[in-house]
């Protein structure tokens, strides 16, 4: 019984340490928020709004609709919007996602919104430019999902001490049942 308690510790404890991890390069299932911010970046107009991959999620009073899917991120207008200040320094969307790791965007727009990004975030500028219900920005993301920390070694020696305390209380609550049954 203890040996074949040993085992399956000992068989936990290597699928937890060298299991290979496999993460998924697409934005499905990630956490994230988006904002509109003007007249600069960090100045959140409206927002942030949260949402789980794949989402729909309107900004701006719902002139700025966004289609978030596994690699994609669409954004359309449903009225005439003025993006044009000239003391601002950004007027536009902020896309966060904690848990994903940007490494490219790519993709095309209807009129020259600035597109750029950094580890987390994707920054959509349409500072300078009249934009109508026909325009459109359509980004191709690229990236990976950020692995979960790996647990401290000391979380493995309490998984295999657990394991080994209830093999020990198995063992000796069986030798108890067999010398209350004998004495009987």
């Amino acid at each position: 019984m203890v040996k074949g308690i040993g085992l399956i510790a000992t068989a936990l404890l290597l699928c937890a340490i060298i299991a290979p991890a496999t993460w998924a390069d697409t934005l499905t299932g990630q956490s994230g928020t988006v904002s509109f911010d003007s007249p600069s970046l960090g100045a959140v107009y409206d927002g942030p709004y949260s949402f789980t991959v794949p989402a729909a999620v309107a900004v701006a009073g719902g002139r700025i609709q966004n289609s978030i899917g596994a690699t994609t991120i669409d954004i359309t207008f449903t009225t005439y919007n003025n993006a044009v200040c000239s003391s601002c320094s950004f007027i536009g969307e902020v896309f966060n996602f904690p848990g994903f790791t940007i490494s490219g965007v790519s993709g095309s727009e209807s009129f020259p919104a600035v597109v750029t990004f950094d580890a987390n975030d994707i920054y959509v500028n349409f500072l300078g430019y009249d934009v109508s219900p026909s325009d459109y920005v359509d980004i191709t993301v690229t990236g990976t999902v950020t692995p979960p920390p790996m647990p401290e070694p000391s979380s493995f020696g309490q998984l295999v001490l657990g394991i080994l305390a209830l093999g020990v209380v198995g063992f000796f609550s069986r030798a108890l049942i067999m010398r209350n049954s004998s004495l009987a």
